[in-house]
């Protein structure tokens, strides 16, 4: 009966073992196929995100310097304007306005307007041409002068004037206040393009108005440009005004039409393109944005919300509208059973007009490709679901009876019940090999209880030991690098090469640090931190230090040569090196932990490595780490300072090369007398110091530190001063 009761649970167990597993693969299947779309979803949508992103952004940049650069010439221009009557200089007007025409291709028209209407202008489109309205005289009169690109006159004309400047928007537009007035975008009178017009005001010495400085820019080049810009095989990219009209469009020539009223030519509305997808987009986007609220309400709402409000408008939503879209900064519209995504930018609230960039993206272009791949692996996840059921079936089966008596001799030795473990036999490699483990556990286990109680073996067993916050105080060589005018490297390059070409660099130097022995506490933008003689104590931490300062200088000039072959930048990297009592532990929170140093002996570090800009070095290290590393390698004493923060004063060395390598002999003879001028400064003797530091400059005038010296030096010659800034004799750096 035993018997039976001990098969009968044997049974049960591989039947529940074999539905555990049978949840667990549909779960995993199934789980891991969601988690693949779903990210791959936010994936394809944070892509788009960034294109669109900077797709907008170099409109914006392109679009502001189109009309922005050009426009500030109006301001020039002004300051031609010095007779009230602008027909007396019109020819100096002319030479200017047609040097700004050839230098901006985005300058369509210049001129200069008058209180009197007369007029003077430069033109390009649609041919080259001077012209000049005098309204000053009893008969006025308009004379157009036809010219080539290089100002040949070409042909004259003259007629009575009907245009009257006076009258037009960018006239009335323009106030006393001296600043670049814009206008809506209109439809140019002679040229029949979009364009935009900005004036300046010319004042008199009594501040009254007395011209208007204006060009016009055509539009048409954003609409070249917007048709370059590719997002998606078929997304829309158009900008438009708080008016719905089009201000630039793939297609340039949609961007205006004839008034079907007027039979004038005027801007489009983008509810005329006949793309109708386009246009219900554009609606849909434009309505969800009175109804701000409600959206952000929506972002903020869990997804089971999302789906319940979905659902309650009667539609069956997809994956995407519950997970993803609410918390977009996009608008959702379907047209004929087709999805589309709107993007929008504003232009800055600096710019000229209220603008907007406008980018509707077909959904299917991001998730077609998507939809395909999951059915493909659906597919294939059931095809591994059924194999992994068989295959899970077979090892259960097999397994079962000796895992079971493995699990029961192993339950002993939890208890350290160790007399009677009994060996399990099994023709299976894995369960064998658990038995010999188990076997030797055992047996070490009886040997290590003849030595301590069992009590306490068995609470060391059942309890382990878990990491504590705390530390202790060792010697630690503290390194820290960091890269000369890094940031006005940073603002040269676009933020990807930048990446790049850091990456690169750190990968590099932590290379050589960690081959060096030594631990890497951080990185700090682009510096690094790091240390020896933890965790493991290292007697020779100074010198695996240095050792590892100058491999990584060797090695950045390696890499400098190539990068400069290549066109990138090169990056001169900064070093500095203390040895001293450091706290070095476990530092943060119970939850949260980070093995690192604190105390004074980093902050030193820290400040050595900044210190190499005042002496024109690349690797200075301090005085406790000198005396461990002298016969090691060649040093040149720098300095006896205190650091920016601290009073004890140090003395600094520039670290070299290694002391066997074949050091010039120039360099040699420089380093003694620096350091023989620099024992004389020390004891006060100004002038002996001065003499061989002047000697030096003469033969070494890039040496920076002998530079400073020198004026140093002169300084507390011509001072009653006496030469030191601290008690103990040390200068004190007032700068990092």
């Amino acid at each position: 009966m035993t018997a039976e009761i001990k098969i009968g649970k044997k049974r049960s167990f591989k039947i529940r073992i074999l539905e555990i597993f049978t949840i667990l693969i549909l779960v995993i299947v199934f789980g891991l196929s969601f988690l693949f779309y779903n990210r791959s979803t936010g994936i394809i949508l944070d892509l788009t995100d960034s294109i669109v992103q900077e797709v907008t952004s170099k409109t914006i940049d392109r679009t502001t310097n189109y009309i922005g650069i050009p426009a500030a010439q109006t301001k020039a221009l002004s300051h031609l304007v010095t007779d009230a009557n602008i027909i007396n200089i019109h020819k100096d007007i002319w030479k200017f306005a047609w040097e700004q025409l050839l230098v901006f291709e985005q300058i369509q028209s210049m001129f200069v307007a008058d209180m009197n209407g007369s007029y003077v202008q430069v033109r390009r489109e649609p041919r080259y041409a001077t012209r000049y309205i005098d309204r000053s005289i009893e008969n006025p009169i308009e004379k157009w002068w036809y010219r080539d690109k290089n100002f040949k006159l070409l042909e004259l004309s003259s007629k009575v004037p009907k245009f009257d400047p006076r009258v037009r928007p960018w006239f009335k537009n323009t106030k006393k206040d001296p600043r670049i007035y814009w206008t809506d975008v209109y439809v140019f009178t002679t040229a029949q393009t979009p364009g935009i017009s900005a004036s300046y005001p010319v004042l008199n010495e009594k501040g009254e108005m007395i011209a208007v400085t204006v060009l016009n820019s055509p539009l048409h080049s954003l609409s070249t440009f917007l048709a370059k810009q590719k997002i998606t095989k078929n997304a829309a990219i158009f900008i438009t005004n708080a008016k719905n009209e089009l201000i630039a469009y793939p297609k340039s020539n949609f961007t205006s039409r004839i008034d079907d009223k007027t039979g004038k030519r005027r801007l489009s509305l983008v509810s005329e393109l006949s793309e109708k997808w386009i246009t219900e987009a554009f609606q849909i986007y434009r309505d969800r944005h009175k109804n701000l609220e409600i959206i952000e309400k929506r972002k903020n709402s869990s997804w089971f919300s999302v789906l319940f409000q979905i659902l309650a408008e009667g539609r069956i939503p997809s994956e995407q509208e519950v997970f993803h879209y609410p918390r977009r900064n996009f608008s959702v519209s379907d047209t004929d059973g087709e999805t589309y995504i709107t993007y929008s930018a504003p232009f800055p609230k600096s710019f000229a007009s209220k603008w907007e960039i406008i980018i509707v993206v077909p959904e299917d272009d991001l998730i077609a490709p998507l939809n395909e791949l999951r059915r493909t692996g659906l597919i294939t996840a059931i095809l591994f679901m059924i194999l992994s059921l068989a295959v899970v079936y077979y090892v259960i089966n097999t397994l079962t009876r000796p895992i079971m008596k493995l699990a029961e001799e192993t339950t002993k030795i939890s208890r350290f019940d160790l007399d009677d473990i009994v060996s399990v036999e099994s023709s299976i490699k894995e369960v064998d090999t658990m038995n010999t483990a188990i076997t030797r556990a055992t047996a070490g286990l009886q040997s290590f209880k003849k030595y301590v109680p069992a009590g306490l073996v068995r609470q060391l067993i059942e309890l382990g030991k878990e990491v504590t916050l705390g530390g202790d105080e060792r010697d630690i060589t503290i390194f820290f690098s960091d890269i000369a005018n890094f940031t006005s490297i940073s603002e040269k390059m676009i933020p990807d090469e930048l990446m790049a070409h850091l990456s690169t660099y750190l990968k590099e130097l932590s290379h050589i640090i960690m081959e060096d022995q030594g631990t890497i506490d951080k990185y700090i933008g682009d510096s690094i931190m790091a240390f020896w003689g933890a965790p493991a104590k290292q007697e020779n931490s100074p010198y695996l230090a240095c050792l590892a300062a100058l491999t990584c200088q060797k090695k950045l000039t390696e890499l400098n040569t190539k990068w400069n072959t290549e066109g990138k930048f090169p990056l001169d990297t900064r070093i500095g090196i203390h040895t001293g009592k450091t706290i070095v532990g476990n530092l943060g929170s119970a939850d949260r932990m980070n093995y690192t140093i604190i105390g004074n002996s980093t902050n030193l570090a820290s400040r050595l490595e900044g210190i190499n800009k005042v002496y024109g070095t690349k690797i200075i290290i301090s005085e406790d780490t000198y005396k461990h590393v002298s016969s090691q390698f060649f040093c040149r004493l720098l300095d006896f300072v205190s650091v920016k923060g601290q009073e004890k004063g140090y003395k600094i060395y520039e670290l070299i090369d290694d002391i066997n390598v074949d050091i010039d002999e120039q360099r040699k003879e420089f380093c003694s007398k620096y350091e023989y001028a620099f024992q004389a400064y020390l004891n006060k003797d100004m002038g002996t110091a001065l003499k061989v530091y002047n000697k030096l400059k003469e033969n070494y005038p890039n040496e920076k530190s002998v530079a400073l010296m020198i004026e140093r030096c002169t300084y507390y010659r011509r001072s009653s001063d006496r030469p030191t800034d601290n008690p103990d004799g040390s200068f004190h750096m007032t700068k990092k």
